[in-house]
């Protein structure tokens, strides 16, 4: 059912966001002028990897509270 024309159409619907693989659905991704990006300084984030892995290990990865 998942490749049906009926399967996918329902990705518009549901904000699926991946090409169609049949011909003739309406494709269910945005224009790309409409997406709102997020300004990344990779630069930046590989130089801090290192505090960010470390961060997460010590109060997220091991939060008791997370645990359960």
């Amino acid at each position: 059912w998942a490749i049906s024309p009926e399967g996918q159409s329902l990705g518009p619907i549901y904000h699926a966001y991946q090409a169609p693989t049949v011909n003739g659905v309406e494709l269910s991704h945005p224009e790309l002028l409409d997406v709102n990006l997020i300004d990344y300084n990779f630069i930046w984030a590989g130089e801090n990897k290192t505090a960010f892995v470390d961060k997460f290990t010590n109060e997220i990865a091991n939060a008791e509270n997370l645990k359960q």
